[in-house]
């Protein structure tokens, strides 16, 4: 019987037997199973499932990298505490390093102001260094021709002001009013430096700053007033008005003129020196004014350029402007006379004539019209002037002599061709006088 279930167990196939084992009851294990080649072996696979999670699934990879983002954040803050604390302590506590980039050299002031004003400036200083800086030395330069506030007379071209020793975080602010001229709409600088040094160095260092303004109005304001052709040869006036614009009195005010090429300067009303008109001190609102003649020669339609400059001097009775507050130019046009005229005396044209004393002499004026249309009432002045002349002697043809002021005038009333004189028409005039003998003149 049992080699009957043995043989049985032996006909049966390995598939049925796991069929019949999986649907078993009760059964929990395999006792033995029988492999490929026919050997058996203990078999230990546990068929019941396990609850217990596996080692490496899902749940342990989360709880790692949670901790490896703590473990960074914790050392990013330890790292941040510690920088910060390190900058507090060299700020407040022992750091000595020095740059001129942390030292601030603030300046305010009006950015535009009338010349002769006073200009008002304030200098604020802070120092962001971790140390203080020592020996610090506010040094401003002002533009020429300043002045105190105080004292007008008084130049006033450079501040220095000693600050001492400035602690770090520490903001000083220095006050300075100076009166300031300048030319009319033109700009200016101010620079400014600040020296200072260190407590365990002898370097010094220099943090630069300036300060920049416009000039809107000028102290003296100068008018020109002259005519705007000039007849070469003719004599002509040049009028200049200077007026002060200035709250407080201008002293060695002056007045400088540059003539153009061909002008021969006859007389001013104040008198000239090296080209200059010294007008001394003007007063708040002051004006004064110089009348210059004189007369140009050159070609016909040739313009020419007068140039006047008005400013003070530096000193008194120095005939050079220091300080330049306007200028003017003048410009005239040459232009032909109306009506060209010679003059000849004995027969020469020469220029001097020599004449022997106590003789008479003959003169001769021809006249012509050089403009394109008729000219009505013409009038031709002819003034006598010098010592050596005899005026009782004087005589005249086709002329007046008006003995007032030595004047030959010949006009319409004396010749009738002047009443109307055509295009190129000309016409003749003649007088004569006495030298006085070489032993008497007056």
């Amino acid at each position: 019987m049992a080699n009957e279930n043995k043989e049985s167990t032996n006909t049966i196939s390995s598939l049925e037997r796991a069929r019949r084992h999986l649907y078993s009851i009760g059964n929990k294990t395999v006792t033995k199973r029988e492999g490929i080649d026919g050997f058996s072996q203990k078999d230990s696979v546990n068929h019941d499932w396990n609850d217990a999670p596996l080692s490496n699934g899902p749940s342990m990879k989360k709880h790692r990298h949670v901790r490896i983002a703590a473990l960074f954040f914790g050392s990013a803050l330890v790292f941040f505490l510690v920088a910060v604390g390190s900058a507090t302590y060299l700020l407040y506590f022992g750091g000595s390093s020095v740059s001129v980039n942390n030292v601030d050299v603030a300046i305010s002031g009006p950015t535009t102001i009338d010349g002769g004003e006073t200009l008002p400036l304030s200098f604020t200083i802070t120092n962001r260094n971790p140390a203080a800086i020592t020996g610090a030395s506010l040094n401003v330069d002002f533009p020429e021709g300043t002045r105190s506030a105080t004292n007008v007379l008084e130049d006033y071209s450079y501040l220095q002001e000693d600050l001492g020793t400035i602690a770090p975080g520490e903001t000083v602010t220095r006050t300075v009013k100076a009166v300031v001229f300048g030319a009319e709409d033109s700009r200016l600088s101010i620079p400014v430096t600040l020296v200072f040094g260190t407590a365990n160095s002898n370097s010094r260092f220099i943090k630069e700053a300036s300060y920049d303004f416009s000039i809107v109005s000028s102290p003296l304001s100068l008018t020109v007033v002259a005519p705007t052709e000039a007849v070469s040869g003719q004599s002509f006036a040049i009028t200049l008005a200077v007026r002060s614009n200035s709250t407080t009195p201008l002293s060695n005010v002056l007045i400088g003129a540059t003539y153009p090429f061909g002008f021969s300067f006859a007389s001013s009303s104040v008198p000239a020196q090296n080209n200059t008109f010294s007008l001394g001190t003007l007063a708040p609102g002051a004006e004064r004014k110089v009348t210059l003649t004189g007369s140009l020669s050159g070609p016909n339609s040739e313009g020419r350029s007068f140039h006047f400059t008005v400013g003070t001097a530096a000193t008194s009775g120095d005939p050079a402007i220091a300080i330049a507050y306007a200028s003017r130019e003048a410009q005239l046009i040459l232009s032909a006379p109306f009506i060209s005229s010679t003059l000849t005396v004995d027969g020469k044209r020469s220029d001097p004539v020599v004449l022997t004393p106590g003789t008479r002499s003959s003169a001769t004026l021809s006249y012509t019209n050089t403009s394109g249309s008729s000219i009505s009432n013409a009038q031709i002045e002819v003034q006598i002037s010098g010592d050596a002349i005899d005026y009782d002697s004087i005589l005249s043809t086709r002329g007046f002599y008006r003995s007032s002021d030595h004047t030959i005038v010949f006009s319409r009333e004396t010749d009738a061709s002047l009443s109307l004189l055509e295009p190129s028409g000309s016409g003749i005039g003649a007088f004569s006088f006495k030298t006085l003998p070489g032993t008497s003149s007056r």
